[in-house]
């Protein structure tokens, strides 16, 4: 709104307007009256064409044909790393013979080989009660260490049915050299990129390991005993994981952060009323598991009465559902509005708001134990659009502004040339099809901000007069608040031969616009609506006159 109200204003006088996305050099001077040689400026602002920023545009509603000031936002965005802590598994067992296998090994001959088979299954570790079938590997490493405290050579065949590439389950052969004593040691060591992890024990299970060792002894010259043993300590460092499939748990993430709304930041005062309205709400959930959401706070930043925001709205959030496979996403939709907020937004937006302030939880799997997976690139965001209908009243809310703009390069008359200068008349004319009346001061101040001068003696001037609205029928009504006819005005403003070169002498650099704008019917309160086709459109124009003395 201040942008949009600003830049009406900014157009009467000069080059200050140039900070606003209006072609000032759209000149026609046939429209001009041919007394004003100096044409300043011809514009036609028409509010349905403006756009300043991309996180706040106008835009037209396309129900109703209102235009609508439009705040876009992230407000939450959590990535797989919020949703898995990747575990980095360090699982260990043994092979070893028993009673029965030591009395047959002995008996064997010096020099024969002896085969043993041990398989061994290890749980991993979770943090959040998770129950993990798979992980589709990206970047990690395997490395496993063998000890063996038998006195006889021994080749071992590791294989882990449950980490596989391409279909090839891995195996590894790691030979333990007996050289005189023990513990003899080895190990081997696997790039995981691209693997596979099985968590399933052949779908019996979650969250395990099997490793299965076959060892194939040499018959040295010293006996076995039940005592010995070949222990291994697998490491998994799992770098980034690509997916991970199974129950991910139930824990719940919380999130804090504030949304700026710069609808107040130069109002000084009055009153404004929003009709309508809304907090619109899109999840977007590219991950395999269910959420539930809710604010826990919303509080209004700049707001003295009416901070906390509270009701339905905030917690009655629909289920959040999960995507169906990995690339998929499904998208949930809320509403916040009037009807199910206390105090109203109504309320809320008609204080001084500068921001929102929010506190937000985000629950996984409410409903129990389901199947879920996420990805690395799986991400639940949720994107607020702030949407304020122009339907409303505005009563004696007051502008301020500050533009660098030097008159004496605007008009082209400095003291050198001013010796004949009678004075300098600025003519504005302006075509209201806003419905608003809007009344303007201008100061004049040097770079240290010391004021010089003001442009209208008499104070504040009315800039913009009240076009005919349609206050006819019921309220509710599409066309009730709409401009029905523009309004034409022109008025002169003089500054005189002293007037202007004390400003040049005293340093003018810059003008300071104080603005005080109602709405139609204001004091009623009426509400009006505003349109994409409503506009405003000023002429500047300047005439010079001179004092020329005959001899």
């Amino acid at each position: 709104m201040k942008n949009i109200f600003l830049s009406i204003s900014i157009f009467l006088l000069i080059s200050g307007c140039v900070k606003e996305k209006i072609d000032l050099d759209n000149i026609n001077s046939d429209s001009f009256d041919p007394s004003f040689a100096i044409p300043i400026g011809n514009v036609k602002l028409q509010l349905g064409r403006i756009n300043d920023r991309a996180d706040r545009v106008l835009e037209v509603n396309a129900t109703n044909g209102l235009l609508e000031l439009i705040y876009l936002n992230s407000i939450f965005e959590s990535q797989f790393l919020d949703f898995y802590q990747l575990p980095n598994p360090i699982l260990s067992g043994n092979s070893s013979m028993n009673a029965a296998e030591v009395v047959v090994f002995n008996s064997t001959p010096l020099g024969s080989s002896y085969n043993i088979n041990t398989s061994n299954l290890s749980m991993i570790t979770v943090t959040n009660s998770e129950q993990m079938d798979s992980l589709l590997i990206q970047t990690g490493s395997l490395s496993l260490t063998f000890n063996s405290t038998y006195s006889h050579s021994v080749n071992l065949t590791v294989t882990i049915p449950s980490l596989r590439k391409n279909g090839v389950i891995y195996s590894a052969n790691v030979p333990l050299i007996y050289s005189g004593s023990t513990p003899v040691s080895n190990t081997a060591s696997l790039n995981l990129d691209g693997y596979t992890l099985d968590l399933t024990d052949a779908g019996t299970t979650s969250n395990t390991v099997r490793v299965n060792i076959n060892a194939v002894f040499t018959k040295g010259a010293g006996a076995a005993n039940t005592s010995e043993s070949i222990g291994y300590t697998a490491n998994f460092n799992l770098s980034q994981v690509s997916a991970a499939f199974g129950y991910l748990g139930n824990r719940t993430i919380s999130y804090q952060d504030s949304v700026n709304i710069d609808l107040n930041n130069n109002f000084l005062g009055g009153a404004v009323s929003f009709a309508d309205p809304r907090l619109e709400l899109e999840i977007i959930n590219s991950t395999g598991i269910p959420f539930q959401c809710q604010f826990n706070s919303i509080v209004a930043i700049g707001n003295v009465s009416n901070p906390n925001i509270s009701g339905p709205g905030l917690t009655s959030i629909p289920f959040i559902n999960k995507a169906f496979q990995l690339g998929d996403s499904t998208i949930t939709n809320h509403l916040i509005d009037n009807s199910n907020t206390s105090p109203t937004l109504t309320t809320i937006f008609g204080e001084r708001l500068t921001a929102l302030n929010y506190n937000a939880s985000i629950q996984m799997n409410p409903n129990g134990a389901t199947s879920n997976f996420v990805a690395n690139v799986s991400k639940i965001a949720i994107n607020s659009k702030i949407a304020i209908p122009l339907n409303g009243w505005g009563n004696g809310f007051k502008i301020n502004d500050t533009t660098s703009t030097n008159l004496k390069d605007v008009i082209g008359i400095d003291t050198s040339d001013a010796k004949n200068l009678k004075q300098i008349t600025l003519r504005i004319s302006t075509t209201n099809g806003l419905p608003l009346e809007s009344e303007m001061q201008i100061y004049f101040l040097n770079n240290n901000n010391v004021l010089l001068d003001s442009l209208f003696v008499s104070g504040s001037k009315q800039i913009l007069a009240a076009p005919t609205i349609n206050f006819s029928g019921s309220p509710s009504s599409s066309n009730y608040g709409k401009v029905l006819t523009p309004k034409k005005s022109t008025f002169d403003v003089v500054l005189t031969k002293n007037q202007y070169l004390n400003l040049i002498r005293f340093g003018q650099e810059k003008l300071v616009y104080s603005i005080k704008i109602n709405t139609i019917n204001s004091s009623v309160p009426n509400n009006v609506k505003i349109f994409p086709e409503d506009f405003v459109s000023l002429k500047v124009s300047a005439k010079v006159d001179l004092q020329v003395a005959i001899n």
